[in-house]
C-alpha cells in the first residue's frame, strides 16, 4: 500500500491542488489529509479546499483549525460555508487507523490537546513513547521530521527532502510530512517501509 500524504496547507488552495496532482503522479494508492487543510484566517478559501478533498476523494483528519470552524465559525457564521463542507469538516475523525499505523494531526492521545499540542522535542518523546502504535504519521509541526524510538532511546533522526528513508522493523517511529504551505508532502510505501519527504518545485 502506497500512501500519500498531505497536512497543512492552511487554505492555500493552488498549494493543496499541486500537491494532490504531484501524489497522484507518484500512483499513491490513497491520499491522506492531516489535517488544517482550512485556515481560519482564511475563510474563503474554506469551501473550495474541502470541496478538493470531496472531489479528489481524499480521507482526512481534524486539525486545530477544523476544530476551530466547528465549534466557532460554522456556530456564528453558517451562512458563509456551504452545507457540503460543513458536513465533511464535522465527520472529520482525530485519527485513520491502518493496521499498525496511526496518522493523525499531531498526538493520538491527549484529547483536544492533542490537536494544539507544541511540537517540542519533549512532546515528541512524550507520545511517541506513550503510543500504542508503532508508527505515528503526522501533520502540525510545519518542519518535516522522523523521531525514532530504539532500545527506549527517542532521537530525530534527521531527513532530507526527495530521499526515502526505510523503516526498521525493531523502531518506533513517529513521522512528520511537514506543511504543504510550505511545500512539503509526503509518500509511505507499507510494502518497502518507506517514507519519503516530497519538497514540491
Amino acid at each position: 500500500m502506497l500512501f500519500g500524504i498531505l497536512a497543512d496547507s492552511h487554505g492555500l488552495s493552488d498549494k493543496l491542488r499541486k500537491g494532490i496532482a504531484v501524489l497522484k503522479e507518484r500512483h499513491a494508492d490513497e491520499i491522506l489529509q492531516l489535517g488544517d487543510v482550512a485556515d481560519t484566517l482564511r475563510p474563503d478559501t474554506v469551501d473550495e479546499c474541502i470541496s478538493l478533498l470531496i472531489e479528489n476523494r481524499i480521507r482526512g483528519v481534524m486539525g486545530n483549525h477544523e476544530y476551530s470552524l466547528v465549534m466557532h465559525h460554522f456556530k456564528r457564521y453558517p451562512e458563509r460555508f456551504l452545507e457540503t463542507t460543513k458536513q465533511y469538516v464535522q465527520s472529520l475523525p482525530r485519527r485513520i487507523i491502518e493496521g499498525d499505523i496511526c496518522f493523525t494531526h499531531f498526538s493520538p492521545s491527549g484529547g483536544i490537546y492533542g490537536l494544539f499540542a507544541p511540537t517540542d522535542e519533549q512532546n515528541y518523546e512524550e507520545t511517541i513513547k506513550a503510543s500504542r502504535w508503532p508508527i505515528i504519521v503526522n501533520g502540525h509541526s510545519h518542519d518535516p521530521r522522523i523521531y525514532r524510538q530504539l532500545n527506549g532511546v527517542v532521537e530525530d533522526v534527521g531527513i532530507q527532502p526527495n530521499v526515502a528513508h526505510r523503516l526498521d522493523k525493531e523502531s518506533r517511529y513517529i513521522l512528520t510530512c511537514g506543511a504543504l504551505e510550505d511545500s512539503y508532502c509526503a509518500m509511505l510505501d507499507l510494502t518497502s517501509r518507506r517514507f519519503e519527504i516530497i519538497l514540491l518545485e
